[in-house]
């Protein structure tokens, strides 16, 4: 790792408000995995958990939404109906909600507009629609629990360069150096962290 970068304090302030919460969802039997567009087979099993991960921080009258769902991506279209019915959840605005995938391979093939992956292939499997069905009621019910557990909370920033872990994937000797900031929520002696780092998984 590089040296690390100037650490913000941490922030209590009163009106800062925050809950989070997970909630796991079951693919379709024999769904098929976007992240194995070589593959024939669909998936037969499921190894481990498959997961909805909501944060909700509020200020004042501003509430914002953070969900990650463990799905390969989500297309813009279905971004825009999700951020829809989740701010009314939240009873935010839509610009307040942000969605996103974990990029997780092995997950059920959703839309991927306007990539088309698997598109015309596996007769007789589950359509993207039923996945997806699960993940947004998956989010719903994450983006629920979030929020009937706010409480007070501080925050804490720090933020490092982190180099030798992404790289082109042509030349592995173009490592490149990204930053990762991470977030940490400490509320009712309950912590939460939220990591960003621009790295494919």
């Amino acid at each position: 790792m590089e040296k690390k970068l100037p650490t913000s304090a941490k922030h209590a302030r009163p009106d800062l408000l925050g809950g989070w919460a997970k909630s796991e969802f079951v693919p379709p039997p024999g769904a098929r995995m976007p992240g194995y567009i070589a593959r024939k087979r669909s998936a037969t099993g499921q190894a481990d958990p498959f997961a909805v991960r909501a944060l909700v921080l509020q200020q004042g009258k501003v509430r914002l939404a953070i969900l990650t769902a463990d799905i390969l991506m989500i297309s813009n279209r279905w971004a825009d109906r999700l951020r829809a019915r989740l701010a009314k959840v939240a009873g935010t605005e839509k610009d307040n909600v942000i969605v996103s995938a974990t990029h997780t391979h092995s997950g059920p093939l959703v839309d991927t507009a306007p990539f088309g992956l698997l598109q015309g292939k596996g007769h007789g499997t589950p359509s993207p629609y039923s996945a997806m069905r699960r993940v947004e009621a998956c989010m719903v019910q994450s983006l629920e629990a979030a929020i009937a557990s706010m409480h007070r909370l501080t925050a804490e920033l720090a933020r490092i360069n982190i180099r030798g872990i992404a790289t082109d994937r042509n030349d592995a000797t173009q490592a490149t150096s990204q930053p990762l900031t991470l977030f940490r929520f400490t509320a009712h002696k309950r912590r939460a962290l939220l990591a960003v780092y621009g790295c494919h998984s």
